[in-house]
């Protein structure tokens, strides 16, 4: 009789084990999911592998590919959506679709924000100008583009936000899990401006532009480097180089820093910064490297608008022309601007555009916390 009881409690409970298998088994991200458990692969291929919607939330949560976000009347800008666990607010006048591009074996993303279709007259062929914007490490595209603000400073553009793997963006040799997984992100970025250019109408192929901040900075410079006839310029805020150049084809390009950013170099004299156990180059030192490569001359343009010094070099090979931005003070963050002081979008977009930075009296005057913090 014991043993009876004994094979029947043994049996009730292999069928209770059963049934607790067979519901994690079911349950996406539960500790039986395929994948997750010891049998599965590790290391940097493995990570390689993984969808790259871990960088952008569950693809449950996107809207498919080239699909409005949809209108919300409850907030008072427009249209919200959850994105890389940010909201999505598009800017009075701008559409802002999200879009899934198949590359490295990954599902990546973007968004895009263009005029929408009450604009008062459609593009004609050829004539929006494409600003491809990266993200900082630990940030998301949606975070991305309500910290740059360039939505109410471009006018009439096409806007593009890529998502980076695992909120970051391979620039080199540091840091984040794209370098450590290997994503070729330089492909990436070549495949969102193929498909922008193709199915957008109105994109310009002559005038596409690409600017990062941070981590996307300095994924900009590997971008100029690699595929030099991609961009028509390239902005690096708040970011030096971490890969190496052999430049064959000169490239536009802006370095935008701040003095007071704990995590470069920027006033002459200043030992170089260390991340992550990698030591960085100065900003000055980048400039003059960016300056031979395109074979720029040593005449230099100098202005100053408030806060802002910047040194021109406008003497270079075929198109080639740098600058360099300084912002007095500050930290690791997106300026945005004071009275007399142009913001770092204004500073970007001029710059692209061969103007002059667009400069206010009116805003918050220069000084005290007048930086919007955002990595």
């Amino acid at each position: 009789m014991a043993t009876t009881r004994l094979r029947l409690l043994v049996g009730i409970g292999l069928l209770v084990l059963a049934v607790v298998v067979t519901v994690l088994v079911a349950l996406p991200g539960g500790a039986a999911h395929p994948g997750a458990g010891p049998g599965a692969a590790t290391g940097p291929g493995a990570a390689a592998r993984r969808p790259a919607t871990r960088a952008v939330t569950s693809s449950a949560h996107l809207r498919p590919s080239g699909e409005p976000v949809p209108a919300s009347t409850a907030h008072p800008r427009g249209t919200p959506s959850s994105v890389a666990g940010s909201t999505v607010t598009a800017a009075p006048g701008w559409a802002v679709t999200v879009h899934h591009l198949a590359s490295g074996g990954l599902d990546r993303l973007y968004l895009l924000a263009r005029p929408d279709s009450t604009s008062p007259s459609a593009p004609t062929a050829g004539s929006l100008p494409v600003l491809i914007v990266l993200h900082g490490r630990m940030m998301a595209p949606a975070a991305m583009m309500a910290q740059s603000q360039f939505l109410d400073e471009v006018g009439p553009a096409i806007v593009v936000f890529p998502a980076g793997f695992d909120l970051s963006w391979n620039a080199g040799y540091c840091c984040g899990g794209a370098h450590a997984a290997g994503v070729d992100d330089v492909a990436f970025l070549q495949a969102v401006v193929a498909q922008v250019l193709a199915q957008q109408a109105g994109a310009s192929p002559g005038h596409v532009y690409l600017a990062g901040f941070s981590n996307g900075g300095r994924m900009a410079y590997r971008v100029a480097c690699d595929s030099p006839g991609l961009f028509a310029g390239v902005a690096a805020v708040e970011a030096v180089s971490v890969s190496a150049c052999a430049l064959t084809t000169p490239v536009p390009l802006l370095i935008v820093a701040q003095t007071g950013d704990p995590l470069l170099s920027v006033v002459p004299g200043e030992p170089p910064a260390h991340i992550e156990g990698h030591t960085e180059t100065t900003v000055g030192a980048e400039v003059a490297d960016w300056r031979g490569l395109d074979g720029c001359g040593p005449a230099a343009v100098t202005a100053t608008f408030g806060d802002l010094s910047t040194q021109s070099w406008n003497q270079c090979h075929g198109e080639g022309r740098v600058e360099e931005a300084i912002y007095g003070g500050g930290a690791h963050t997106w300026f945005h601007g004071c009275q007399g002081t142009p913001s770092a979008q204004a500073l970007v977009w001029s710059f692209f555009h061969e103007a002059a930075p667009t400069v206010s009296a009116a805003g918050p005057s220069c000084g005290g916390s007048r930086h919007a913090r955002v990595a």
